[in-house]
């Protein structure tokens, strides 16, 4: 009998009157979805020409869109779903799978052995002898380390299958077993990703992928610039294991650090566009998307952290007269322990917000010496609306303008997007970008408070 080469799902719906499913798949932290379904009575099937990439599947059932999770692998693609409305999970079996019986399997025991943890768990919060808690913390370790070999003899004998590699990554490392905690860290880092298949291309299409490289970056990675480069250099070598896995990685790093978590690390940005974008090492980008990268790159490269502040000379704003005026004020010639610079747009909603929060904190910061030198984006057909906003706002800094781009402001302080706002110590090196008025003033502070002159000390 021919059996049909390409992937084939069929479904089949009880208690279901709606025409059509939708069948989409998981890609890192995200759902797209991929075809539909057309159901007759609940019942309905997909052929497809060729196999599917291994993954993480869901089927959607409008018009609420409740869905089922399954797994596509290595074992044929040949299933037989089946499920009941409105409890689609509940009623969920997949058959001629032997991916998704792996799976179900594990999961049935891991749902089994976490109730029991968390039952210890709540022994330990209501104990009061010091024994007691002891024994019953021994009895969490125990239970752990049986989880913990279970995943690994099922990870082992299932390994030709994308659900044996699938429980392999999500087996969690154990430290050593030792009072020092700087030791267990540095294991935890050294060999977090032990388990983790590389060259699989399935798990891109899985949550688990984003997730990991999400702890380990943000929990296991000191937040420096040097830390984080170093880190993912060494995740992108692991990752050319596969083609679909490095794309995927490199792509996901560049995003994370275009708005990155931690303050300064938007140089990972700059320095992953001109190490690999630049140098051609992502041959599936197109030329115009390339060229966008570049200049942010070029322009944010200008603004990172420990850089000296693109200096410029603008046209400053006569608060008497209300105009701009054709006089120029450099901002390396304000002399202060700090400068914020404010890039702000008239009409802007998000910038009329943080000017009234400037407002707050300015009369404090200028006690302290401080300055605020803002800039509209206005060219010089938006001049009167700029004037508008500084009037109506009544800001009290200093409002300048560069309409004509002959300073190149915006280019240079990269306000492809406002309001900006950038911290200057008094050697115009920027120290903080990226923040709000309100964690704005709390840096501010610190810094002030960290180079407050201290009293000679005197002679008896």
């Amino acid at each position: 009998m021919w059996a049909w080469q390409g992937a084939r799902i069929e479904i089949t719906v009880r208690n279901y009157d709606e025409d059509h499913a939708i069948l989409a798949f998981q890609y890192g932290n995200q759902v797209f979805s991929l075809d539909t379904i057309e159901l007759a009575s609940g019942h309905g099937i997909l052929q497809l020409d060729s196999l599917l990439p291994a993954g993480s599947y869901f089927l959607l059932f409008p018009p609420d869109n409740q869905w089922v999770e399954f797994l596509v692998g290595y074992d044929g693609q040949q299933y037989k779903i089946q499920t009941v409305a409105p409890y689609f999970s509940d009623s969920l079996r997949i058959i001629g799978s032997p991916e998704n019986d792996l799976f179900n399997y594990y999961r049935t025991f891991m749902r089994a052995h976490l109730d029991s943890a968390a039952h210890i768990q709540a022994q330990i919060a209501q104990a009061k002898e010091q024994f007691e808690i002891n024994r019953l913390q021994d009895s969490l370790d125990a239970l752990g380390r049986k989880v913990r070999h279970y995943q690994e003899a099922l990870a082992k004998a299932n390994n030709l299958l994308f659900a044996g590699k699938l429980i392999a990554a999500l087996i969690e490392v154990e430290p050593p077993n030792s009072s020092d905690t700087m030791l267990a860290y540095y294991y935890m880092r050294n060999h977090y990703w032990d388990y983790f298949d590389f060259s699989e291309p399935g798990l891109v299409r899985t949550s688990v992928i984003a997730d990991k490289l999400d702890f380990w970056l943000d929990e296991l990675i000191p937040p420096t610039v040097d830390s984080v480069i170093a880190a993912v250099n060494q995740l992108l070598h692991k990752a050319q294991a596969n083609e679909q896995m490095h794309r995927f990685v490199l792509t996901y790093l560049l995003n994370k650090y275009y708005r990155p978590p931690f303050m300064g690390l938007d140089a990972v940005f700059v320095y992953l566009v001109n190490e690999y974008y630049a140098k051609g090492k992502a041959p599936w980008i197109d030329e115009q998307t390339l060229r966008r990268l570049l200049t942010d790159a070029h322009m944010m490269q200008g603004v990172l952290i420990g850089q000296p502040a693109p200096d410029v000379a603008v046209q400053l704003f006569d608060k008497t007269q209300g105009t701009f005026t054709d006089s120029l004020i450099r901002l390396y010639d304000l002399q202060a322990p700090f400068i914020v610079v404010f890039i702000w747009k008239p009409g802007c909603p998000a910038c009329r917000k943080t000017e009234d929060l400037l407002k707050q904190y300015y009369p404090q910061w200028k006690a302290m010496g401080g300055e605020v030198f803002s800039i509209t984006s206005a060219t010089y057909q938006e001049l009167d609306k700029a004037v508008q906003d500084a009037l109506e706002k009544d800001m009290p800094w200093i409002v300048s303008a560069d309409p004509y781009l002959k300073a190149r402001a915006m280019q240079k302080y990269y306000a492809t997007t406002v309001p900006k706002l950038y911290l200057l110590d008094a050697d115009k090196r920027i120290i903080a970008n990226r923040v709000g008025p309100e964690q704005l003033d709390e840096f501010i502070r610190a810094y002030m408070e960290q180079h407050a002159q201290k009293p000679p000390i005197k002679d008896e």
